[in-house]
């Protein structure tokens, strides 16, 4: 059965041929053009490769495979560069744009970096994402004139305000000892004096607990203190007060907002608003 079906589907397949060729749609094959050739083969693979020096030692995995080759040879790794800090006042489309283009997704900005609200809000809420650098270029206020060194304390010890420090030695001056044993009032008069004389423009009080320096230090008539609660804090404390003195209980404070905040008010030019100026004058006659 299976021999007469083929048989069939052979004259069926000829009388197809037939009339396609009488109609000139294809041409008649001939005998020879239904035989395909056979080859005899090349040769036999011996597995010597001496007349391919492209595929030397290729199959024996050897590591020095393929010398003679320019166009295989191992390169030198590239080490990845490293990203350009951020400068200037940086927006959060920018900080976004580094970090896709960081190749461990984290933008970095230099330590004289000011952001604007949006990207302040940004980097709080991404830490991981953003690091700031110590100052590459000496700071410039917001009027263009070169930064003043400010005075800084330390009541007790703290590794993060030590690296705020150490960052920006260049516009920060430690104010005498620090430490529990010396005694606030000390502190409080010495930072007096040096801002009163134009040694410093200003000064940063770190402290565990504000309460007590706070009511101490603005008895003074040189002095203007805030206390770093949050950015926006030390960011009204400047416009509004032409605060001079920030004070900042670290233990409450995380190192990146606490260095955000130092370096906006190494930022600005105390200037006291002339009503603030009244209100304060008629006060010290209390």
């Amino acid at each position: 059965m299976d021999t007469q079906r083929e048989q069939l589907i052979q004259r069926i397949t000829q009388e197809v041929i037939k009339i396609l060729a009488d109609r000139g749609l294809i041409d008649t094959p001939s005998i020879d053009d239904r035989t395909a050739a056979i080859h005899a083969p090349i040769g036999t693979c011996t597995g010597d490769y001496s007349k391919f020096p492209e595929l030397r030692g290729g199959l024996g995995g050897q590591a020095d495979a393929m010398p003679d080759s320019p166009g295989l040879q191992s390169q030198p790794i590239t080490p990845l560069p490293t990203p350009i800090p951020l400068n200037g006042i940086i927006t959060a489309n920018q900080l976004q744009e580094a970090i896709n283009a960081s190749p461990d997704a984290v933008a970095v900005i230099a330590g004289d970096a000011r952001l604007t609200p949006l990207a302040s809000d940004f980097a709080r809420k991404n830490p991981e994402k953003v690091s700031r650098g110590s100052a590459t270029a000496p700071l410039t206020t917001q009027g263009g004139g070169q930064v003043r060194p400010w005075a800084w304390w330390l009541g007790g010890h703290c590794n993060a305000v030590n690296q705020v420090a150490q960052q920006r030695t260049s516009y920060l001056r430690p104010l005498g000892g620090s430490g529990r044993t010396t005694p606030l009032s000390q502190v409080v008069r010495d930072l007096a004096l040096t801002i009163g004389t134009g040694q410093v423009t200003g000064g940063f009080l770190f402290v565990e607990n504000a309460a007590r320096i706070m009511c101490m230090v603005n008895r003074c008539q040189s002095i203007r203190a805030v206390i770093g609660t949050c950015e926006e804090a030390v960011e009204q404390g400047i416009t509004e007060l032409g605060a001079n003195v920030l004070v900042l209980e670290y233990p409450h404070i995380t190192p990146r907002s606490m260095a955000v905040m130092v370096d906006r008010m190494l930022l600005s030019v105390p200037t006291v608003p002339p009503l603030v100026q009244r209100e304060l004058a008629d006060l010290h006659r209390c």
